[in-house]
């Protein structure tokens, strides 16, 4: 059985034991819930710290070229970065983006009842397990802390909101799946929020665009009033948008 292992160094965190306890600690809490919901990459194993190291054990995702058994180095996850690659224009059917974000507002809404945040949703970090999508890249998921406790700052640029909100908040994964939404549909990068090629629109059915632009503006909004209050009130957004679709 092929697995994939992940191994944390120390050395890593420049042998500061704070951060290192933290990916720790917050894969320690995941591993339980990882294999109850299907939308969450599924850790199977995670070590004692060792001596500058502990690692763990996840499903392996799909690959994005077969037969790499023959030789393992070769392996690579397919993920929404080779997706979009692969993608006429970079970006992905409207209906397509829809789906793979009613999985993940549903993975994300199930993430946070459990009271942990994932801190890095990016397209890198999004792979697919048997062809469906799924959260992964596990070493940024943390406890929910209260609003006025001290947070790191982590995440990865372009796809954090703005300051001054905090960062490692259910509200800011909410952000970062809408900019995956918009980079997934757009095939702009996340700096070019909030603008869209004029081609898009020119290109394709705006009846089918402009629902799920609609739905990565709220998500996206800079102002916290203004966007999803949660992961499942942003799901309930996606499924009418794929209901109108449907309709057409």
């Amino acid at each position: 059985q092929w697995q994939a292992l992940k191994a944390v160094y120390l050395a890593k965190f420049d042998n500061n034991p704070d951060p290192y306890e933290g990916v720790f600690n917050g894969i320690s809490r995941y591993k339980p819930v990882s294999d109850k919901h299907p939308g969450l990459l599924r850790v199977d194993f995670v070590s004692e710290k060792r001596t500058g190291y502990f690692y763990y054990v996840m499903e392996l995702g799909d690959p994005v070229e077969p037969g790499w058994e023959r030789e393992p180095s070769t392996y690579k996850p397919r993920d929404l970065v080779n997706e979009r690659a692969h993608a006429p224009g970079r970006r992905l059917p409207v209906r397509e983006c829809l789906q793979i974000g009613l999985e993940l507002t549903d993975a994300l809404d199930f993430l946070h009842r459990q009271g942990l945040t994932h801190r890095d949703i990016k397209p890198q970090n999004i792979i697919f397990v048997n062809g469906r999508p799924k959260l992964a890249d596990l070493g940024l998921i943390a406890e929910i802390r209260p609003p006025d406790q001290e947070r790191t700052s982590v995440g990865t640029p372009g796809y954090m909101p703005p300051p001054p909100e905090r960062p490692g908040s259910p509200q800011a994964d909410i952000y970062a799946l809408g900019m995956v939404l918009y980079v997934l549909s757009t095939g702009r990068n996340a700096a070019f929020f909030p603008d869209i090629a004029t081609t898009l629109v020119e290109n394709k059915d705006p009846v089918e665009f402009f629902p799920l632009n609609t739905i990565v503006l709220k998500a996206c909004q800079p102002d916290l009033a203004q966007r999803y209050a949660s992961a499942v009130e942003m799901h309930r957004a996606l499924q009418e948008a794929q209901e109108l679709l449907e309709r057409k």
